[in-house]
């Protein structure tokens, strides 16, 4: 699984965050163009579902639709975007999602699901470099 971190990010709106995240997920080679587009129709068919918890998005699509190897790609929103979410708004840290099957994408959603109950999305980090420290600590804690 590659894990990646961008540096801060300044987007306005959830399609700008869906398709940086996607921009990322092709550059790292982890999903083609047509995968970023799945996440934006995705976004566009079922709306802020992908807002998971209290300041968290996770952008994803089915991995038919473009997905080349597995992995999630964090990143750290420089402003917070609102995605309408009528609890969890707003958004302040993107984990995008790219699994080629599903043992990968439930493996993934562990590391997901991990980050969020150590309250990833309340925590104000002041750089990536802090987020990624976080998440490198329930990784390893998962693995123990």
């Amino acid at each position: 699984m590659d894990i990646i971190f961008a540096p801060a990010i300044s987007c306005k709106t959830p399609t700008e965050v869906i398709t940086r995240v996607g921009a990322l997920m092709e550059s790292h080679g982890l999903a083609t163009t047509s995968y970023t587009e799945a996440m934006l129709d995705v976004y566009y068919k079922h709306g802020n579902y992908i807002v998971l918890d209290e300041g968290i998005a996770m952008p994803h699509a089915r991995p038919e639709t473009g997905a080349l190897k597995n992995g999630l790609v964090f990143v750290l929103l420089s402003s917070p975007v609102i995605f309408q979410h009528p609890e969890y708004d707003p958004v302040k840290v993107a984990i995008g999602l790219c699994s080629t099957g599903n043992t990968q994408h439930l493996e993934l959603l562990t590391l997901v699901s991990e980050l969020i109950d150590a309250g990833i999305g309340s925590k104000d980090f002041d750089s990536v470099d802090e987020l990624q420290e976080f998440v490198t600590n329930i990784q390893a804690n998962i693995a123990k």
